[in-house]
């Protein structure tokens, strides 16, 4: 299986272009994977965050469902005919990446998502996914056409 991180972003666009024509390749199904996380509200000079009351976890885990099919729906000719899981999962993304990884014959990620530093020419979440991933990890560069 062929493991790939969505996130809405052009990275995460591009990563699934790419993986749905290895997995297409490869004859191996595809897990398309979107994290999502609860918000917390931040009490600074306690030092500490709590999660906030009123966030319904079944409406966050639609949302991101409903990321995950936007996704295919763009890529809807190379996704056709392919064995495609859709997992959403709360957490952090990289960590939430790096578990999925677990059994996969490939991890694929962009290089950027929707991090806070566009300068970087690798984020985050993909840092955390080479260094600590289960398999082979594939970054997507920005250049990179489907």
């Amino acid at each position: 299986m062929i493991v790939v991180g969505v996130d809405g972003s052009d990275g995460a666009k591009r990563a699934l272009a790419w993986a749905l024509g290895e997995a297409r390749v490869r004859n191996t199904p595809l897990r398309v994977v979107n994290a999502y996380q609860s918000p917390v509200a931040v009490y600074a000079a306690a030092g500490f965050g709590m999660p906030v009351a009123d966030v319904d976890d079944q409406a966050l885990q639609e949302a991101s469902r409903t990321s995950i099919g936007a996704a295919l729906d763009e890529q809807a000719d190379a996704a056709r005919d392919l064995e495609i899981e859709r997992v959403a999962v709360n957490g952090q993304a990289a960590s939430v990446l790096v578990d999925a990884s677990s059994g996969a014959e490939l991890l694929v990620v962009g290089s950027r998502g929707h991090g806070g530093f566009a300068g970087l020419l690798l984020g985050s979440v993909g840092m955390q996914c080479v260094h600590h991933a289960h398999c082979p990890v594939v970054v997507i560069p920005k250049d990179a056409s489907a």
